[in-house]
C-alpha cells in the first residue's frame, strides 16, 4: 500500500481547503457533540434545541459565530427570545493574529452598554496548529469522498483502477480516524474533557462560559461529554431562572393535563 501515491490525489484537491468549510466541519462536530438534531438554522442563524426540563417544555436557541466580530454577530443575535435561553458558540480557531481575548473583549463591551439577555457565550480554547493541520486535511478528505464520485474521478484519473480503489480505501480509513480524533479534540476545546498534550494552543484560556445575564454565573462544563455538559449548563440556568419549579420524575418526559 505503501507505494499507493495516495498524497498526489489530496494535492489535487488542496484548494478545497478555506476558513469556511473548516468553520462547518468544525460546527457540524460540536452540534453533534452536543447533541442538537435541528440540521436548519432560522433566518437570523439560530438552531431551535426544544427539550423537556422538569417535566416542562423549553426551547434552547444555538447561534454559531466569531463573537469578536459585529458584522458576523450582530447585538439582536446575543439577544434571547422570549422564555427561552441563547447559547452563542464560538469556534476553536480564528484568523492569524487573532486570540480569545478580543472575543472577551466583545461580551465585556456589550455587557457595559448594558445588553441584558438569558444568554450564554461559549469561548473554547483554540485547537493548536498540529490539530489545524489535521482540520485542514479533513476538510480535503470530505470534499474528496464526499458527493456522487465526480469529485474522486476527477481528482484522482492519473491513478491506475487498482490504484484509485487502495488509495480511496487508504484516505476513507484516515478520513475515519481524524474525524474521531477531532471529537476528542472538540471536546477539550470547550471544556467538557481535561486537555492532552498537543491538542489546545499554548495561550489556552481558563473560562469558557460567559453568561449576559447577572442573575446566573455558570460553572464549568461539568458531564462526561459535551452533551452531557450541554444538558448540566441549561439545567443550570433554567434553574436559575425559575428556582421554585417542582421537580418531576422522570424529569425528561413532559407533565400533561392528564
Amino acid at each position: 500500500l505503501s507505494d499507493v501515491d495516495y498524497e498526489s490525489v489530496v494535492e489535487n484537491a488542496k484548494g478545497e481547503d478555506n476558513d469556511g468549510r473548516r468553520r462547518e466541519l468544525i460546527k457540524d462536530l460540536v452540534r453533534d457533540a452536543l447533541g442538537i438534531t435541528t440540521r436548519d438554522a432560522d433566518v437570523f442563524g439560530a438552531y431551535a434545541h426544544p427539550m423537556v426540563w422538569r417535566g416542562s417544555r423549553r426551547s434552547v436557541d444555538l447561534v454559531f459565530g466569531n463573537v469578536r466580530d459585529s458584522a458576523w454577530l450582530t447585538e439582536d443575535q446575543f439577544r434571547a427570545r422570549p422564555g427561552t435561553w441563547r447559547v452563542v458558540v464560538d469556534h476553536p480557531f480564528d484568523d492569524a493574529g487573532r486570540s480569545p481575548a478580543e472575543d472577551f473583549a466583545r461580551v465585556d463591551r456589550m455587557i457595559e452598554g448594558g445588553l441584558k439577555s438569558r444568554t450564554i457565550v461559549w469561548l473554547p480554547r483554540f485547537l493548536s496548529e498540529e490539530r489545524m493541520r489535521e482540520v485542514r486535511r479533513l476538510v480535503i478528505l470530505d470534499w474528496l469522498l464526499g458527493g456522487t464520485g465526480e469529485r474522486w474521478t476527477a481528482s484522482a484519473d492519473h491513478l491506475s483502477e487498482v490504484d484509485r480503489a487502495q488509495a480511496r480505501a487508504i484516505l476513507e480509513s484516515q478520513q475515519t480516524g481524524l474525524r474521531e480524533g477531532l471529537r476528542r479534540a472538540v471536546q477539550e476545546c470547550y471544556g467538557a474533557a481535561a486537555p492532552t498534550p498537543g491538542t489546545l494552543a499554548d495561550d489556552a484560556h481558563e473560562r469558557v462560559l460567559v453568561s449576559l445575564d447577572a442573575s446566573f454565573s455558570p460553572a464549568g462544563p461539568v458531564g462526561a461529554d459535551l452533551a452531557a455538559a450541554f444538558g448540566n449548563l441549561i439545567d443550570q440556568a433554567f434553574t436559575a431562572t425559575y428556582p421554585g419549579h417542582p421537580r418531576f420524575e422522570p424529569a425528561d418526559v413532559e407533565v400533561s393535563v392528564r
